[in-house]
């Protein structure tokens, strides 16, 4: 097998296992993709960022996402503080100086925050409205536009010396 067929294998391999791991929960796989609302979890976390989330059990330190009220009330990044002999976890903020106000039932973890991805979050909602998507279109096909309706360059000109300054054509000779 050649050098380029093996380098081929490895990065359909590659790619594979990268789809495996990133594919959505919500299609039956183990990752959601969560933007960062609130100061909460400052300074580990900042508004904008993007959270890579792997669905799992946490542990005491792990910072969680769970689901509030079923679902029905939102999803809060907390880190766990304790679990209690049902397994019940105590969530705080970074940026608390108490723990929160309620236990969350093993069933409403969401997962464990794996990868932080810093202020992709806010580029992907900046995108998500129609003005930004609209500016970012027309400065493309403005950038592509201008290229193609650009002149074409000069060719170099030459210099045309006075005859009492152009160089003499025979050689010289040095005493």
């Amino acid at each position: 097998m050649t050098s380029t067929r093996v380098l081929g294998l490895v990065r359909v391999v590659v790619a594979a296992a990268a789809v495996a791991l990133m594919w959505p929960a919500s299609l039956g796989g183990a990752t959601t993709l969560l933007v960062v609302r609130g100061t909460s979890m400052e300074p580990t976390y900042r508004s904008g960022d993007m959270l890579v989330v792997r669905s799992g059990r946490p542990r005491v330190g792990d910072v969680a996402v769970v689901d509030l009220a079923g679902g029905a009330g939102g999803r809060v990044v907390h880190r766990v503080v304790g679990v209690d002999d049902e397994g019940r976890l105590r969530t705080q903020g970074d940026n608390r100086r108490t723990a929160d106000g309620f236990e969350t039932d093993p069933a409403d973890v969401v997962g464990v925050v794996g990868v932080r991805l810093p202020r992709v979050g806010t580029a992907l909602i900046l995108l998500s409205r129609w003005w930004s998507l609209a500016i970012l279109v027309g400065a493309v096909a403005t950038i592509t536009l201008w290229e193609r309706t650009a002149p074409p360059p000069r060719p170099p000109r030459r210099i045309r010396y006075p005859d009492e300054y152009r160089p003499s054509e025979a050689p010289t000779a040095l005493p």
